[in-house]
């Protein structure tokens, strides 16, 4: 009786087809734009929390209290005075290929444990030695190919997918990296972990990428909220309209003997039906229109926030459980209102 009565509901979409196309777009179109944008921001984040953890939580970063360029000098000096610090060698170059990469030279003899950095991946004389290794983010080896040359036609020694990585960075030994950035015996900073900063030193305190950029992302999901709410304005004004050129059927399935109940549950039923057609449709069009966008999204942060976010999506398991909780939370919100 159930399946009967059921289907006899639905089949007031097949007398009104133009009912079933308005609902389905507007959850379409609704699940698409909200699912698209926090595609966007969980793959920014993604990257943003693998650029925070790179040098870890407790790792401080150290420079001179005069402004003074930091050398190996300065390295050796407080080595020998029993401070626990590792030098870092920071700098950009741009390959043939148009792309910005940050060189980061490190000392995996010196670097404190705890750091993504120091996880050097394969054999650590590979990674020291001639002809070295540069480990990479696995999305941007990919866009980089297998050979880089830099603009000044230099090339890039071998290279390596980390994973804990963040995009555009390229991290190698101290010593290629001060070849490569021309940087003779000076350094970026110096970092560790300590109870007490050095005399003549500071510490070096910066926003991380994700508070920098925490207003863009949060207008992103404004935009994406509003879309979500003008699109479930469309669907609650369809399911409105059938409900009420459906109100014949339901007191003639009444008077048959279909108890109020069951007919708000069959109601819900089928919402519930709708809901999962138009939620996954608008699911997957949100990926798809995030991964278009994606590139320009990543370009907007680099130029104003200088943050450094890959062209591919790195989505979270999350993610979709939430793209589809949020659709169908909204539809049964506007469903209980008709």
């Amino acid at each position: 009786m159930i399946r009967v009565v059921l289907a006899t509901l639905l089949s007031h979409y097949r007398r009104h087809p133009g009912q079933l196309a308005m609902l389905l777009l507007g959850l379409w179109v609704a699940g698409a734009l909200w699912s698209g944008v926090q595609a966007i921001n969980a793959s920014a984040k993604d990257n943003y929390a693998r650029a925070e953890a790179m040098l870890g939580g407790s790792l401080v970063r150290l420079e001179r209290d005069n402004g003074a360029p930091l050398t190996h000098d300065d390295f050796v000096a407080l080595r020998r005075a029993g401070v626990p610090v590792s030098p870092l060698l920071e700098g950009e170059r741009v390959t043939d290929s148009g792309v910005r990469l940050t060189l980061v030279g490190i000392d995996p003899f010196t670097l404190p444990s705890g750091s993504s950095l120091g996880s050097t991946e394969g054999q650590l004389q590979d990674f020291i030695a001639p002809p070295w290794q540069v480990r990479l983010a696995p999305d941007t080896q990919v866009q980089l190919g297998e050979v880089v040359r830099l603009q000044n036609g230099t090339v890039l020694p071998p290279m390596v997918a980390d994973s804990g990585l963040p995009p555009n960075m390229a991290v190698m030994d101290m010593a290629i990296a001060a070849q490569l950035l021309q940087a003779g015996d000076k350094i970026t900073a110096l970092i560790g972990r300590f109870e007490q900063v050095p005399a003549g030193f500071r510490q070096v305190t910066s926003a991380g990428p994700g508070e920098l950029t925490q207003s863009f992302h949060l207008n992103l999901t404004a935009m994406a909220l509003l879309a979500l709410v003008v699109g479930l304005f469309i669907v609650q004004a369809a399911l409105g309209l059938a409900l009420e050129q459906r109100l014949g059927l339901l007191r003639t399935l009444r008077a048959l003997g279909v108890p109020g109940r069951s007919l708000t549950g069959l109601l819900a039923l089928e919402l519930l039906l709708l809901g999962l057609l138009g939620a996954v449709a608008g699911l997957v069009s949100g990926v798809w229109l995030a991964g278009r966008l994606l590139p320009d999204v990543a370009a907007t942060l680099q130029s104003l926030y200088d943050a450094n976010v890959s062209a591919g999506l790195s989505l979270p398991w999350h993610y979709w459980l939430g793209g589809m909780g949020v659709t169908l939370g909204g539809l049964l919100l506007a469903g209980s209102g008709v």
